[in-house]
C-alpha cells in the first residue's frame, strides 16, 4: 500500500501494515457509487485499483470534475469536516480501494500516534495542495466571447468569477476591437 499513494511515501514498512488493520479494502464494478453528492461520507479512500469519476451535479447534468487513478486519494475533508460529500463518485470499471473512517483513524491515534499523526500531515497537505491547484485554476480561468458593439466588437474577456445561477460574470479586462 505504501507505494501506491502519495499519502504513505516514506511510512516505514512496519507503519504502513499497522495502518492498513485500521481500514478495509473494498471492491467496486462499473459504475458503482462509493461516494454519492448530498450524502454524508465518514471514510478516507486510497484508490489501489483502477479509476474513478468524481461528478458534481449540473443545472440539467451531472458534470464530470476529475478523475482520480492508483495512488489517489478521496474523502480527506470527510475525516475533518463530517457532513454531505459535495460531489460523486463512482467506479470507471473495476476499482479496489482502501477505506479508513474518522473512528479507525482516532483508534489508530490512541494506539499509533506518530503514525497518526503523520497521516493526518499527509492529509492536510494533499488537500492544501488540491486549493492551492483551485486557486491558480480560477485566476487563470480565461472566456472568449466575440459580441457585436455597433462598431465595436469585444475581442475577450478575462473573468475571474462567474456564479451561474445568479447569472453573474465578475469581469476583470475587456478588449475592445474596431469591426472591420
Amino acid at each position: 500500500m505504501a507505494s501506491l499513494s502519495p499519502l504513505l511515501n516514506n511510512f516505514a514498512p512496519e507503519d504502513v501494515a499497522q495502518l492498513s488493520t485500521f481500514g478495509e479494502s473494498h471492491c467496486y464494478t462499473d459504475n458503482e457509487v462509493l461516494i454519492s453528492e448530498g450524502e454524508d461520507n465518514g471514510y478516507l479512500y486510497l484508490v489501489l485499483r483502477g479509476k474513478l469519476a468524481v461528478t458534481k451535479r449540473g443545472d440539467t447534468e451531472d458534470q464530470q470534475i476529475a478523475e482520480i487513478g492508483v495512488t489517489g486519494s478521496l474523502g480527506e475533508m470527510s475525516i475533518f469536516d463530517p457532513g454531505p460529500a459535495s460531489a460523486t463518485v463512482k467506479a470507471l470499471g473495476d476499482v479496489e480501494v482502501w477505506r479508513i473512517s474518522a473512528s479507525n483513524l482516532e483508534r489508530l491515534h490512541e494506539s499509533r500516534p506518530k503514525v497518526a499523526f503523520r497521516l493526518v500531515t499527509r492529509i492536510c497537505a494533499c488537500i492544501a495542495q488540491r486549493l492551492r491547484k483551485l486557486n491558480q485554476r480560477f485566476v487563470d480561468a480565461h472566456v472568449t466571447e466575440q459580441i457585436s458593439l455597433g462598431d465595436y466588437r469585444l475581442g475577450w474577456v478575462e473573468w475571474i468569477n462567474e456564479d451561474r445561477a445568479a447569472r453573474v460574470v465578475t469581469i476583470r479586462k475587456v478588449r475592445f476591437l474596431q469591426s472591420a
